[in-house]
């Protein structure tokens, strides 16, 4: 399935998502399509309500291991000596460390240490400021030259997609021109003859779909979407794809829009006989996680365990296998031993 394009301006607001949810981002796209530049319009932007908000830029194409830390003789053993261009080693550090070409690194070991940097937060054991939110860009299979990264590198983190083929890139593009003092026609000349452009536009999706990016990252992204104040609806999809894919992500959405038409927790457990039960088998799994949470006592529990008596007989032991977990005691439940003779 085809990745989830965006422009320029779409980034800079998923970046600001991905750094209110703390979680590592990836920004993949051709050469001279805007990445840099998103990040450095985000990093001003951050600056007007930020002053002290620094910026990071290295290319890691130019970098050596030893660029991060150079290993010094201390009278405990070795010490690392770090760079200025970069915050190692600086406990009050706050500000966004930028690490361009992650898949040009000429040597495995630099990419390895942007890997400590950008999951770990540290290098050879020194912590960076827990306020550095890291970023990455690379041109990915679109280009020559470039080294593919692991799948354990590439499931800790979100993966967007820049591309002049995303909806809005020319208008984006217009804006920066601009902003940017670019002759009037110079950019009347790109938008009339943008087909002469050399694009690469297609990649092999980074992101897949496992335990880790199910449940920490994409949790992590859905919380920070819902609390944002900015717009999100155009960027939700290519933020969720680029946690856990593309198809994954078309099918989660449709399955959030038919939770939300579900049977309201609170009227379930006022009228656990009545309370309607949905039709779509792979909702209950979801509607089953919802009561578990509500568990308050033994009280709660029987009208759980009264109306998930009423659902289908797979569903219901997941439902109720969860209940037993949280609250071991539900076993001595008159409504335990109902559900159990109608499960068995």
């Amino acid at each position: 399935m085809n990745v989830q394009f965006i422009n320029p301006d779409q980034c800079q607001r998923a970046l600001a998502i991905c750094w209110a949810a703390k979680v590592p981002l990836n920004i993949v796209g051709t050469p001279g399509v805007g990445k840099t530049s998103a990040v450095e319009q985000f990093v001003a932007r951050i600056r007007k309500n930020m002053p002290d908000f620094s910026f990071w830029p290295c290319i890691l194409a130019m970098k050596g291991v030893e660029d991060f830390g150079l290993p010094s003789p201390s009278k405990t053993g070795l010490a690392y000596l770090f760079p200025d261009d970069m915050p190692i080693g600086k406990p009050d550090a706050k500000g966004l460390l930028f690490l361009d070409e992650w898949d040009r690194c000429p040597d495995p070991a630099v990419q390895n240490a942007a890997m400590q940097l950008t999951l770990g937060g540290h290098f050879h054991g020194t912590e960076m400021s827990k306020d550095v939110y890291t970023v990455l860009a690379m041109n990915g299979t679109s280009d020559i030259h470039t080294s593919p990264v692991s799948e354990a590198a590439r499931t800790r983190m979100v993966h967007l997609y820049v591309g002049t083929s995303a909806a809005g890139y020319w208008p984006s593009w217009n804006e920066w021109a601009n902003d940017a003092g670019v002759q009037p026609e110079l950019a009347g000349f790109v938008n009339s003859r943008n087909d002469l452009f050399r694009k690469e536009e297609e990649y092999e999706e980074l992101s897949a779909f496992n335990p880790r990016t199910g449940g920490t990252i994409l949790s992590k992204l859905l919380y920070s979407i819902e609390a944002s104040k900015i717009r999100t609806d155009d960027i939700e999809l290519p933020l969720i794809a680029g946690a856990i894919g593309t198809g994954a992500a078309v099918e989660f959405i449709a399955y959030r829009k038919i939770w939300k038409d579900l049977p309201d927790i609170d009227n379930i457990l006022r009228n656990p006989d009545t309370a309607p039960v949905p039709d779509v088998a792979g909702i209950f799994y979801a509607l089953g996680m919802a009561l578990s949470r509500k568990l308050d006592g033994n009280g709660t529990a029987k009208k759980i365990l009264t109306y998930v008596k009423r659902w289908p007989e797979e569903p219901s032991a997941f439902c109720v296998g969860i209940l037993r977990a949280r609250q071991p005691n539900i076993v001595t439940l008159k409504e335990y031993e109902k559900w159990a003779n109608i499960a068995l």
